[in-house]
């Protein structure tokens, strides 16, 4: 072979190599959300929750933290429960909890509107910790009012996988500043530097870099977390993913996107792979030296 013909097939191969994925077509639009089973649980997993339409059941306090995030960002899908107790000594006063059949059938019917049932005394303790998180907003420099709010976007991404995701608010600059509203659990950064890739913040962050820069162009952006404990007067915390964090988000978030690709053009979901369990280093760690 010429030198001439092995510089042509290096060009050829070269070009093959390049050239972008084809795009997904057909399939559901593959959302942030979706990776934490993908990637911690398993493919067979996600694809029972994506053919029962939808996922697992939100609990109590997983739907007060939706409601402060209305209370914060805009919105009202909440109802101020107005069900009476029919019998005892507190007879034909408001409800405070679900335990009356009264309240339990309101909730129902309110749910099933879509919107989320809250009691009096619940919706002015939540209102007071919406209070605290928008001054700690303004305190950090971020104007509400002119941050994108709840704005969900769809892209395709740069591997051809059609994707879909909703921030809870951006500030538009500069600077794309996208930020997480975290309430319920804690505040607290150093609990924070191991619940983020518990969570999956991390993927989140990464696939909502990538939605700016499809948007935007290369511009630079950061990602926040902003961290909220169900009690109004805890502290909050704004928090900034570092770019150490970031890189492993953009990792995860890519492997997450093959999986997807994989998944469908197979038509295989595996489940979990059978094996022997074996304990981690730091079981095996403590036990020698707990001698």
């Amino acid at each position: 072979m010429s030198q001439l013909q092995v510089v042509e097939l290096f060009d050829s191969l070269k070009g093959a190599l390049m050239k972008p994925p084809a795009a997904l077509k057909g399939v559901p639009r593959f959302h942030q959300s979706m990776c934490k089973t993908l990637l911690n649980e398993c493919p067979a997993a996600l694809k029972w929750q994506l053919d029962n339409g939808g996922f697992r059941k939100p609990t109590r306090g997983m739907e007060k933290g939706s409601l402060v995030h209305q209370l914060v960002l805009g919105g009202y899908q909440f109802h101020t429960m107005q069900a009476k107790l029919a019998s005892g000594p507190n007879k034909g006063q408001r409800a405070t909890n679900f335990q009356c059949k009264a309240a339990q059938e309101e909730a129902d019917d309110v749910r099933s509107r879509g919107f989320i049932p809250v009691f009096a005394h619940e919706l002015e303790e939540l209102e007071a910790l919406a209070a605290n998180v928008r001054t700690a907003l303004v305190m950090a420099g971020v104007e509400l009012d002119k941050c994108e709010r709840e704005l969900t976007h769809q892209w395709t991404s740069p591997d051809g996988i059609e994707c879909e995701g909703t921030p809870d608010f951006r500030f538009v600059r500069p600077v794309i500043d996208t930020f997480d509203l975290k309430v319920g659990y804690t505040a607290n950064p150093d609990i924070w530097d191991k619940k983020l890739y518990d969570d999956g913040a991390d993927i989140q962050a990464a696939a909502y870099e990538e939605q700016a820069h499809e948007q935007y162009g290369n511009v630079p952006t950061r990602h926040f977390i902003v961290a909220a404990e169900t009690e109004a007067w805890c502290p909050v915390s704004i928090m900034q993913v570092s770019e150490t964090y970031l890189e492993i988000g953009r990792k995860r978030w890519a492997r997450a996107k093959r999986i997807w690709r994989a998944c469908w053009e197979s038509g295989e979901w595996p489940e979990y792979s059978t094996r022997p369990l074996t304990p981690p280093n730091h079981i095996v760690q403590r036990e020698e030296f707990a001698q």
